[in-house]
């Protein structure tokens, strides 16, 4: 088992514990009831399966992986922070990407 070390603050800890717990929460339904959840959080349109798992695996990733280096050190940290930013980057441009040929039909 990794040594906490104190070069990365509580609060820190804290965030990446939290953020495991939300991601599984929400990859749990998505991964095996995706129409049920997505109807439930008012999607409209036709629930792909497919995506909508491969969505979850990649939340349940990086979920577990928050949760393994929460007691990390800061260099662990410092790549689970660039994981999250460059996956929450692409997610943006993927939705606006979305959202902008949608509105062009």
């Amino acid at each position: 088992m990794k040594r906490i070390t104190p070069d990365v603050p509580t609060i820190l800890r804290v965030f990446f514990m939290i953020h495991a717990f939300v991601d599984v929460v929400i990859a749990v339904p998505l991964f095996f009831f995706p129409w049920r959840f997505l109807e439930l959080l008012g999607w409209t349109m036709a629930v792909e399966p497919v995506t909508a798992r491969l969505a979850a695996a990649a939340l349940f990733a990086i979920g577990i992986e928050s949760l393994i280096g929460s007691r990390g050190t800061s260099d662990s940290f410092i790549s689970l922070l660039n994981l999250n930013i460059l996956w929450s980057f692409f997610a943006v441009c993927g939705l606006l990407i979305s959202i902008a040929e949608l509105s062009w039909q």
